[in-house]
């Protein structure tokens, strides 16, 4: 009888011991990720082409609440971000937020190209208006906004009426510049140059005008599958149609 007590005891000990062992290596904490730092600089400007100081802009490893605010050379260090894809966010108020694509971060990494980012437009477009003469479309937008040297407008182009800075087709590579003392400013784009963004002689195009910055910000989302433009002035008038000559 003693015998059998003392071997049951033993194997409910052993139970309890593995139980115990396997317990603490569930408790155990699981290893850090692989990780690495980003480094970078950044310029500022205002709406035009005046250098502004590059401190204070807040860059982050989006969703990983990993930031660092730039100091007075624009410069930034994100340290210990996740190995993988990365997507590196670029915000500071009154500016609208640039971001950078990282497909395959698996080392420590400079970024190397310095972005040039702008504050957002203040330039609003409050009518447009279409004249066609022979091969030339001449677009007039009456604009209003900061008294600065120059402003800057950006266009969009779909054969859809509800074309926008979201929704669109074409757009005009750079802000086109104007002159506030001089209103509307006037767009002055051939047949060829509309056969070239895409839009065939006789079809019907609508166009809408937003308010820009010089450096506008703008970058290749590949979530939304289309470039976006941060730094228009948030309305606009609306758009206006013709046939491309």
């Amino acid at each position: 009888m003693n015998t059998r007590i003392f071997f049951s005891k033993l194997v409910l000990f052993s139970l309890l011991l593995h139980l115990t062992s396997a317990c603490g290596d569930e408790d155990d904490p699981l290893p850090n990720p692989p990780s690495a730092d980003i480094s970078g600089q950044v310029k500022l400007f205002d709406e035009g082409t005046i250098e502004m100081s590059p401190s204070g802009m807040t860059v982050s490893a989006e969703g990983l609440r990993i930031e660092d605010l730039t100091d007075g050379d624009g410069r930034f260090l994100l340290q210990d971000v996740q190995l993988g894809r990365v997507v590196v966010a670029y915000e500071k108020s009154g500016f609208g937020t640039f971001k950078k694509f990282i497909d395959d971060f698996n080392e420590d990494l400079v970024l190397t190209e310095v972005p040039s980012l702008g504050k957002i437009s203040q330039t609003d477009v409050i009518t447009n208006s279409v004249i066609i003469e022979g091969m030339e479309v001449r677009i007039a937008s009456v604009t209003t906004g900061t008294n600065t040297p120059i402003r800057y407008l950006r266009y969009f182009f779909s054969s859809r009426s509800d074309v926008s800075s979201e929704s669109y087709e074409a757009f005009l590579d750079r802000p086109v510049e104007s002159d506030p003392g001089v209103n509307p400013a006037v767009l002055t784009i051939t047949g060829q140059e509309l056969n070239e963004l895409g839009f065939n002689s006789g079809s019907t195009v609508y166009a809408r005008v937003y308010g820009d910055s010089y450096y506008s910000n703008d970058y290749e989302d590949p979530n939304e599958g289309r470039r976006v433009f941060p730094n228009l002035f948030e309305d606009t008038a609306q758009s206006v149609q013709f046939e491309v000559p």
